[in-house]
């Protein structure tokens, strides 16, 4: 990657989800960017997620504590983290190849732009394609009416993150899209990037919440 690429910090919350969680972390890991902080904020899982996440250590930084939530295990995670760019992966969905090192790259060339979002696509258990997940470029007039910002494939500098302030624990189903509408708020247009190409997947599944 070119000089001059922000650093990276990425939460991944989970709870038993030991079936999907190493292709998770895998997806992040093989991004192959040198300046990328993983923080696992594991809410106590009894499913085996612990052994498997124990195979990380090193790589990843764990932490296992009980929490609030979703929303509220996220917080935590991004109390901890480093980088200069954030973003948060749920221990069920998937980076794509290349992706990181895409919005690393308009990051540093535009340094105004605080948000930085793709394309998605849906998959199922066994990670084959289903369908793409609806997403559009910026638009704050109609993100007010409809979420086409994908959570896995967004990622929002360190001084957004401090201006909206934390996901709000109270929500369970749309802290994602609460998080960008407050975000909404805040941005300039020319602070807004929406890259036309697929950098993550959505997982679908019978405990998914997007099911």
């Amino acid at each position: 990657m070119s000089v001059g690429v922000p650093s990276f910090s990425l939460v991944v919350p989970t709870l038993n989800q030991g079936r999907f969680i190493r292709e998770t972390l895998e997806s992040a890991l093989g991004q192959g960017l040198a300046d990328l902080q993983l923080l696992v904020q594991d809410a106590g899982s009894t499913d085996g997620t612990l052994t498997i996440l124990e195979e990380y250590l090193g790589r990843v930084e764990l932490v296992s504590e009980p929490d609030r939530g979703q929303a509220d295990a996220i917080n935590r995670g991004l109390s901890r983290a480093a980088g200069e760019v954030l973003g948060y992966l749920n221990s069920d969905d998937l980076l794509l190849p290349g992706a990181l090192e895409a919005v690393g790259r308009v990051f540093a060339e535009k340094p105004r732009v605080r948000l930085v979002y793709g394309r998605a696509s849906y998959v199922d258990e066994e990670g084959r394609r289903i369908a793409p997940c609806p997403t559009e470029g910026w638009n704050r007039d109609r993100l007010a009416d409809y979420c086409f910002v994908a959570q896995p494939a967004a990622f929002f500098r360190r001084s957004l993150w401090e201006e909206v302030g934390p996901f709000d624990v109270g929500l369970h189903h749309a802290l994602d899209y609460d998080f960008w509408l407050r975000a909404a708020e805040r941005l300039r247009e020319d602070e807004v990037a929406y890259l036309d190409r697929e950098l993550a997947a959505c997982r679908l599944h019978g405990e998914a919440k997007t099911v």
